[in-house]
C-alpha cells in the first residue's frame, strides 16, 4: 500500500482544496450501486434507522441511499461544503462524539483521499451501532496515488488492511468501470 505523506494538515487541505476544484459533479457513486447495497444491507437484517455517507462532495450517495431508506436519516461530511443541505462540513478522519455508536449503516468511496488511513477507519467503526455495517467502495482507481489521493493500494491489499480493524464480512461486485472495476467492502459489527 502508498500512502502520501503531507508537510502538513494545512498543506494536505490545500492539496485536497485543489482537487475538489477540479472535480466535475460526476461522482464515483452508481445507481446500481444501492440496489446491491440494500440487498447486502438486509441479508444482514439491518433496518438502518441513521446512515452516514463520508465524502459526499455533492450528496448523489445520499438521494440514493435515502430513495432506497426512506425513513432513514441520511446525511453526509465533506471537506467542502457546495450547498447541499444534507451534508456537513466535517473532515471524516475526525471523530464527533455525537456520532460514536450512531449509525447503522457508513458509507464512503472516499476513503483513498484519507491522508490518516488507520485513523479514518477506526473513527467510522466508532461511528457504527452495534448491528451496522461499515461499507468503502474500492475501485481499479485505487490501485495508485494520483492528484488528491492520499492512500492507494490493490483490492487484496485494502483487504488486509481491513482485517486489521474489522472482519471483512463481504466483498460485493458492483460493476465494470470503463476503467476497472468497481466493488464494496463491508466490515461488519455483526456477529
Amino acid at each position: 500500500m502508498k500512502l502520501k505523506k503531507y508537510e502538513s494538515y494545512d498543506h494536505y487541505v490545500k492539496n485536497q482544496r485543489e482537487t475538489d476544484e477540479r472535480k466535475t459533479k460526476k461522482s464515483a457513486f452508481k445507481t446500481v450501486e444501492v440496489e446491491k447495497l440494500r440487498f447486502l444491507i438486509d441479508h444482514y437484517n439491518i433496518k438502518p434507522k441513521k446512515i452516514m455517507c463520508h465524502g459526499a462532495r455533492y450528496g448523489v450517495e445520499i438521494f440514493a441511499f435515502r430513495a432506497a431508506y426512506s425513513k432513514a436519516r441520511v446525511t453526509g461530511t465533506d471537506l467542502f461544503l457546495k450547498g447541499n443541505p444534507c451534508i456537513i462540513e466535517w473532515d471524516f478522519q475526525d471523530q464527533k462524539k455525537e456520532w460514536i455508536n450512531q449509525f447503522d449503516v457508513i458509507y464512503s468511496n472516499a476513503l483513498d483521499h484519507a491522508c490518516y488511513p488507520e485513523q479514518c477507519i477506526k473513527v467510522w467503526l466508532e461511528q457504527l451501532s452495534s448491528n451496522g455495517i461499515l461499507i468503502i467502495q474500492w475501485s481499479t482507481g485505487n490501485k495508485k496515488i494520483k492528484r488528491g489521493d492520499c492512500f492507494s493500494g490493490t483490492l487484496d491489499e485494502f483487504i488486509d488492511f481491513f482485517n486489521c480493524f474489522g472482519i471483512v464480512k463481504d466483498i460485493v461486485y458492483i460493476c465494470k468501470s470503463r476503467k476497472g472495476f468497481i466493488v464494496d467492502v463491508a466490515i461488519c459489527n455483526t456477529t
